[in-house]
């Protein structure tokens, strides 16, 4: 997986470069939020709301190209939810309930891809589509832990057994409209399917562990378990313009 972001930062590089060559190059911010799902699994959590922010570049054949590449690197919260449950402490008496448990992976994340815009129009919108990968470093962790003590208690996902390096597709569309010449906004909607596992807990040929499960006031035996991310972003962006004079 190092290789992968060793690749992303050599095609970002590049792009940056590539900026430099021709007439007009853009740069921007982005930030709005993300509504994350996992599957365990293929079992569907619930959703977490959490949110998003980037820094993107752009290269430009001309100020009206139908199309350009771009890089982004920025902060992605992803993860899933579980809401209204009950819990039970090691006796089976009920603690609470209407409870929500939250799974939060904190991510840097590196994508790069194409954009086709559909109309270019100086005072409108106009519509684009996005196609790219990415590749994602998750940098810290939010897990929900039963809330009892004693043997067999931990019965969600632990910090042991996160992958920290995951790479996925980058699916999207939006809007995009210049202020002026040197100054515009974006509105978009990307999908960040993965291809990758960011969980893997296997237990081989081993005994699984029988532990404690804190939903049901029940011991249950441990089996394997895989999770993967599916995030939905919604971001408003900056867009700023830059422009190279060749002077003789």
């Amino acid at each position: 997986m190092k290789n992968l972001f060793t690749i992303f930062f050599l095609v970002s590089s590049s792009l940056f470069l590539q900026g430099q060559d021709v007439d007009y190059s853009i740069w921007g911010i982005k930030g709005g939020t993300t509504v994350g799902f996992q599957t365990w699994n293929n079992i569907d959590q619930d959703a977490l709301f959490a949110y998003n922010g980037s820094l993107f570049f752009e290269s430009l054949d001309d100020l009206d190209a139908p199309a350009s590449l771009f890089a982004s690197i920025g902060f992605s919260q992803k993860g899933s939810a579980k809401r209204n449950i009950r819990l039970f402490d090691l006796n089976g008496n009920l603690l609470n309930t209407n409870v929500t448990r939250k799974y939060v992976f904190n991510n840097i994340v590196l994508a790069l891809g194409a954009k086709k815009r559909l109309d270019r129009g100086s005072k409108s919108f106009t519509p684009y589509y996005t196609v790219g990968v990415f590749g994602s470093y998750t940098i810290s962790t939010v897990l929900g832990q039963a809330a009892t003590t004693g043997f067999g208690a931990i019965f969600d996902p632990i910090d042991e057994y996160v992958r920290p390096v995951n790479y996925g597709i980058q699916l999207g569309g939006g809007f995009e409209r210049r202020i002026n010449k040197y100054i515009g906004l974006q509105l978009d909607f990307s999908a960040f399917p993965e291809l990758s596992y960011q969980y893997v807990e296997m237990y081989g040929g081993g005994n699984p562990p029988l532990v404690y499960n804190p939903y049901t006031g029940q011991q249950v035996v441990l089996r394997d378990r895989n999770i993967r991310n599916l995030a939905f972003e919604i971001t408003v962006g900056l867009r700023f313009l830059r422009e190279i004079i060749y002077v003789d």
